[in-house]
């Protein structure tokens, strides 16, 4: 790819491609300074979806979930049909013990429709739980309790 950007260095999708490298092969620097040129440099309406994915993971690596975050909405924004980065962003926030916002996040993730896990329900739960909805949350543990019946977390909740 250095091979490539040195013949075409203002090319964006090599640009592009070089941050998602750098992030695979874990050079986080290296890939959060390149990730970083790239959006300096890309005119917004060209970024897809993908771009903020890999931006969030650079700083969700660093440590920096509130703006990986902000990344991963802005990917889900662009792309609806991915489905976890709904659930990226609702285990973020229950990370930062903002329960509201992550059950609005795992309610995404479950609405989305696509590979949903049981693991989705027991999160919501845990959520709508942590924000006083009671009603929600039996509502989502029983969700959960159906699809892992031999496990007790689902009972505990409830």
């Amino acid at each position: 790819m250095k091979e490539v950007q040195q013949e075409v260095p203002s090319n964006m999708v090599v640009l592009r491609l070089m941050a998602y490298c750098y992030y695979e092969s874990g050079d986080m620097t290296t890939g959060m300074q390149t990730i970083e040129t790239y959006f300096s440099k890309q005119s917004p309406d060209k970024v897809i979806a993908r771009d903020y994915d890999y931006y969030g993971k650079f700083y969700q690596k660093g440590g920096k979930d509130s703006l990986a975050a902000e990344m991963f909405k802005k990917a889900f924004a662009l792309d609806t049909n991915n489905c976890d980065m709904a659930g990226e962003v609702g285990t973020i926030y229950a990370k930062l013990k903002k329960h509201a916002e992550a059950a609005i996040w795992f309610e995404k993730r479950i609405k989305c429709g696509k590979k949903i896990v049981a693991n989705d329900y027991y999160f919501l739960g845990r959520s709508l739980y942590y924000t006083k909805q009671y009603v929600k949350a039996d509502s989502a543990f029983s969700s959960y309790v159906k699809t892992q019946p031999a496990i007790p977390f689902g009972y505990i909740w409830r």
